[in-house]
């Protein structure tokens, strides 16, 4: 009754009202909800980017992270012929020291530069990643060392072009370890290891490459055993020290000593020096055999005095490791004090590749002026076996020169007029010289002649414990030992 009362065209523009408000409304909501929606994803994808940029980007090159290296070799691996692909291991040798000489922000941009120099020379499926430091990953689409070892002498030289717009060259070596993938399916992580143990295993030329053999493993294993013994034959005293006299040219007599360390294991048995020393030297234990050693020294020297038995200066190996801890040597001699041991008595060896390997040769300088304040002597060991021996002699105030055993394999006059020449300027300069691994009384003759003082070597005595040196030494000198 009502519809038929009211006009259809009030009805239908109440309508058609409502539903425009309506459809305005509506629209407006899904407007709404669209821009909510846009910024939301927006935000999402900003962070996500953001996040992926964390996780997979370097920070400091701007380049792959590990992370995103080992996603990346995992992707080629997994579809990849066997051996189809080799993972290198890449070192930026004195990264620190670059740190250290030129501050924080060369350090970044050393390392901006080589990461751009590895992209340059990466192909579409291979991949180039920084790791920390200054040590770098490659995954390299080939199968073949010579393959492998031109790549990465290419790379070499690209890194170091810049030396052409210099007057001063700063040359940058890398390291280069490789493992030649023959197992796909091995964690990436174990192919960067084992890539990372071939570039430890042995000294490599600048541009070349140490291959990964299952023999790494091996010898991995034994340097693992034996930095496990170390603390239990240090607390066992299962270290012997053994002394080699060094005996005085001009009238015989025993004027000094070197402490060399022997391992005894008891149930090892015989551990050569050859196969720990270099095992320490990697890990940093051999800090903590040399500081065991000099106590020895110092309990032997002490024990000597207390008894009124004559002393001599004994010579005790140090390693370069010590020379990365500040003011290393007032622990030797905080021993020394606490054993009483008068200052000359105790001499500090130095291996001539010291003063290369350190970086600052300055710290070295220091260390070797702090040695003389403390009351030590300073010898410089392996002399000759480097190639800046006299200049050496002219910038290190050394006590003695040991003059490396390569100097008596030739028996040439050339090699003699060599020997004399070095003897006759270390006498000037008032530095006295050891010749070391002499084993042929022709030798001394020739050393006596020239003036050398002293001969270290089996042609009068092998290394031996303590009491067989003072046996040696009664024997010698008839029953007699003298005071030097």
């Amino acid at each position: 009754m009502l519809l038929t009362i009211l006009p259809a065209d009030i009805i239908s523009h109440d309508t058609d009202a409502y539903i425009q408000h309506t459809f305005r409304l509506s629209t407006a909501v899904i407007v709404l909800f669209s821009l909510i929606l846009a910024v939301m994803c927006g935000i999402y994808y900003s962070h996500r980017r953001q996040l992926e940029h964390i996780a997979f980007v370097d920070p400091v090159t701007g380049g792959m992270n590990n992370a995103r290296f080992q996603y990346s070799c995992r992707r080629v691996l997994d579809g990849a012929k066997l051996g189809a692909f080799t993972v290198v291991s890449l070192n930026l040798m004195d990264y620190r020291l670059i740190n250290e000489i030129f501050g924080p922000k060369e350090g970044n941009d050393t390392l901006r530069h080589v990461m751009q120099v590895l992209g340059r020379h990466i192909r579409p499926d291979e991949a180039a990643a920084r790791g920390e430091a200054g040590h770098f990953f490659l995954c390299l689409h080939e199968h073949r060392e010579d393959a492998v070892i031109a790549r990465l002498e290419e790379i070499r030289a690209d890194v170091n072009a810049f030396n052409a717009q210099r007057e001063t060259p700063y040359y940058l070596t890398l390291l280069a370890g490789a493992y030649l993938v023959q197992e796909p399916g091995l964690d990436i992580t174990v192919m960067q290891d084992r890539a990372d143990a071939a570039r430890k295993s042995k000294p490599a030329e600048n541009g070349r490459c140490a291959f990964y053999d299952a023999g790494i493993t091996a010898r991995m294993h034994l340097e693992k055993e034996l930095v496990n013994l170390l603390d239990s034959s240090l607390a066992n005293r299962d270290f012997k020290v053994y002394y080699q006299p060094k005996v005085r040219l001009r009238d015989g007599q025993v004027a000094s000593a070197e402490a060399l360390v022997r391992w005894q294991h008891p149930q090892k048995g015989f551990i050569y020096p050859s196969d720990f020393i270099p095992v320490f030297e990697r890990s940093g234990d051999i800090c903590r055999l040399d500081l065991y050693v000099f106590e020895e020294v110092c309990a032997m020297l002490a024990g000597r005095l207390a008894q009124g038995a004559p002393v001599f200066p004994v010579a005790v190996n140090l390693s370069r490791r010590h020379f990365q801890t500040t003011d290393f040597l007032q622990r030797f001699a905080d021993i020394r004090d606490q054993y009483q041991i008068p200052g000359g008595l105790i001499e500090l060896e130095l291996t001539e590749s010291i003063f290369f390997t350190v970086g600052d040769i300055l710290n070295v300088k220091e260390a070797i002026r702090r040695m003389h304040e403390l009351g030590f002597l300073c010898s410089l060991d392996d002399f000759g076996a480097g190639f800046s021996s006299l200049g050496l002699l002219k910038s290190f105030m050394v006590d003695s020169v040991k003059l490396d055993r390569s100097f008596f394999l030739d028996d040439s006059q050339r090699a003699h007029d060599v020997v004399e020449s070095i003897v006759e300027l270390a006498r000037k300069l008032g530095i006295e010289t050891v010749a070391e691994g002499n084993e042929a009384p022709e030798q001394v003759d020739f050393l006596r002649s020239i003036g050398c003082d002293l001969v270290q070597g089996y042609v009068y005595a092998r290394p031996m414990p303590a009491e067989e040196l003072e046996a040696w030494m009664r024997a010698r000198h008839g029953g007699e030992v003298t005071q030097i």
